[in-house]
């Protein structure tokens, strides 16, 4: 890749991802908020939330860490999942400051209903791109997590 030395942002890697991430995720909102009447918050702390085991629970920080979602939006999309049941909150026995989440059966349910058409979706969006092409794309996108630091994190932040 030629360094550039002009700053053309249609050009610039940092802008296109950022616009690209705009984009499916607009087009993720589009499903999980008209059909099933969650915003984008409350969709990552659904989805962080139902990829632990059942007996598990997690933090509101380690979705904040995990999603890289600001901890009051956070916090207020966790709010939310409690008043419509989809989210459990209790205190944790080692810090009594901070509350560890669960989903519910009612939460699971939901999850249950909204992955797989999401999934359907992100095959809709990769579709444009031969089976070559899409491996070539999710290998240079751990190479970008791994070397921003992200890889691993999840695993990490859990108790």
């Amino acid at each position: 890749m030629e360094l550039m030395t002009d700053l053309e942002l249609s050009k610039f890697i940092p802008f296109r991802l950022n616009r690209l991430a705009a984009e499916v995720s607009h087009k993720l909102a589009e499903v999980y908020t008209d059909r099933f009447g969650i915003d984008i918050v409350e969709w990552r702390i659904l989805v962080t939330l139902a990829a632990l085991k059942s007996r598990e629970s997690c933090s509101a920080q380690h979705i904040v860490q995990s999603t890289r979602t600001h901890k009051s939006r956070i916090s207020r999309g966790v709010n939310r999942m409690i008043e419509l049941n989809y989210v459990t909150r209790t205190e944790s026995r080692h810090d009594r400051r901070e509350a560890k989440l669960r989903l519910t059966a009612k939460g699971r349910a939901l999850h249950g209903k909204v992955a797989p058409v999401v999934l359907e979706q992100e095959r809709n969006i990769v579709s444009c791109l031969n089976e070559q092409e899409l491996q070539a794309f999710l290998q240079a996108l751990d190479r970008l997590e791994q070397s921003m630091g992200l890889v691993g994190q999840n695993e990490e932040q859990r108790e």
